[in-house]
């Protein structure tokens, strides 16, 4: 994105987000959970926001105690605000209004409890789109797949256990099995033929997770058929050894040359990590495909992100 896009703000210094700046943004988000569910969005973590910087132009800035991206989109430039508590965040959107050349702003990607602060303090009208929510599952459904809402999913893995019980092997991802899934994310666009936009957006992210992998500090395992690479999952972990551990998966991909082998890698996965209660599967994006498979795992929930559009007038 080119600096023109945030020079409605006079004094606030948003920059590129670059690999280097991890550490600083990390800590600007705060790692701390609040003990309730809401905390556990995918844009709590500096993976998400980097690894889709191609598709969708986000620049940062420090604001008081924390931070603000900046995304252009189409010809608007939308906020994401993340603060330590309630008081810091409205200091930052009071700054925010403060050093701005125009009288109105959008922030998006709302807690619930953000959303019902400003619109009982400002009056304003907060929307989600569920195309944009999490899903949130309790980690070990994937370990187990028990219960009736899940006999599906273990008949599918007891499938691919039944196929390729005695010739499958999970490794975690290290440098020596990145070029492996380099081959099974150009195996998977092959097999997909002409990709739509979103999907070719996927794939980049999909590579930047893997070109950056080590920075990143990520999780991962790739499944092994006969010595063959036929899937892997990357993900990234969110207060872990608290009461909220959370797994976020970024990026599952495998052959659908292998019967069962989606529900066997989600489940080989959650095994990988027992240390965490829940997994944030992410979004759907308005995907029918996609909203078919996350809802096929029983989630305990969607997370509802919000956005609405702030008034100066309002405001001061």
């Amino acid at each position: 994105m080119s600096k023109e896009g945030m020079d409605i703000f006079l004094e606030l210094n948003f920059k590129e987000i670059k690999i280097e700046d991890k550490d600083l943004i990390t800590g600007l988000i705060g790692q701390n959970s609040s003990g309730s569910l809401e905390d556990i969005s995918c844009e709590k973590q500096f993976a998400t926001i980097f690894s889709w910087r191609f598709a969708h132009p986000v620049q940062f800035a420090e604001c008081g105690e924390g931070v603000v991206f900046g995304y252009k989109w189409q010809d608007r430039c939308l906020f994401m605000i993340k603060q330590p508590d309630m008081q810091a965040f409205d200091n930052c959107i009071r700054t925010l209004m403060d050093n701005c050349d125009k009288d109105y702003i959008t922030v998006i990607n709302l807690t619930e409890s953000k959303s019902k602060f400003l619109s009982d303090k400002y009056g304003v009208e907060c929307t989600f789109d569920i195309n944009y929510s999490d899903y949130i599952y309790d980690a070990d459904s994937f370990r187990t797949y028990s219960g009736k809402k899940l006999h599906n999913k273990k008949n599918k893995l007891n499938k691919f256990l039944a196929l390729y019980g005695d010739n499958y092997e999970i490794k975690p991802i290290t440098n020596a099995v990145i070029d492996d899934c380099f081959y099974l994310l150009d195996e998977w666009k092959n097999d997909n033929g002409e990709l739509e936009k979103y999907k070719r957006r996927e794939i980049v992210a999909a590579e930047q997770l893997l070109v950056h992998y080590g920075q990143l500090q990520l999780y991962g395992c790739c499944l092994y058929v006969g010595g063959k690479p036929i899937g892997f999952t990357i993900g990234e972990p969110l207060f872990e050894n608290t009461e909220n551990s959370t797994l976020v998966v970024h990026c599952e991909k495998a052959s659908y040359d292998y019967e069962g082998v989606y529900p066997a890698l989600a489940h080989f996965f959650a095994l990988q990590y027992p240390q965490f209660k829940y997994i944030n599967r992410e979004d759907d994006v308005g995907d029918d495909g996609l909203r078919q498979s996350k809802r096929s795992f029983s989630p305990l929930l969607q997370l509802h992100k919000y956005s609405t559009i702030l008034n100066r007038n309002k405001i001061f």
